[in-house]
């Protein structure tokens, strides 16, 4: 009960953290769910129809639109799936895209089992010290 509670409490803490960093965003889209191709075809579309009517230019639209794609592809492939994965099964995560007057943000995340986190860890600090030739 105890441990229990203070996971709720640092994500508490975590989220309240995240709410901070965005306050002051424009919140364009946010969703925490399966990530399957309808999905995936929606929110590409609908992100489209936002940076037209805002009169983003066709490469910020281009990447843009391509940064979703991967990432929501990335999602649905690599997602944690609590049953046996099956060819048809969607993987489950969260997708946020949010625009401030210079830029598009895009925030995705899924779960991991807890036995992955470590290695994960490991990968993200390697990636984190390289520097922009080494990426």
């Amino acid at each position: 009960m105890i441990k229990e509670k203070m996971n709720r409490n640092g994500f508490l803490e975590y989220l309240y953290g995240f709410y901070k960093e965005l306050h002051g965003q424009r919140l364009l889209i946010v969703y925490e769910g399966e990530i399957t191709h309808s999905v995936m075809k929606s929110f590409s579309s609908l992100a489209e129809e936002l940076m037209i009517r805002e009169e983003e230019p066709e490469d910020v639209q281009r990447k843009v639109f391509h940064v979703i794609v991967e990432s929501l592809q990335n999602i649905n492939h690599h997602a944690y799936r609590e049953k046996e994965k099956h060819e048809d099964s969607a993987g489950r995560g969260a997708f946020i895209l949010s625009s401030d007057a210079d830029h598009y943000n895009i925030i995705t995340g899924n779960l991991i089992p807890s036995g992955d986190t470590g290695r994960l860890t490991k990968m993200m600090d390697r990636i984190n010290a390289m520097d922009d030739e080494e990426l």
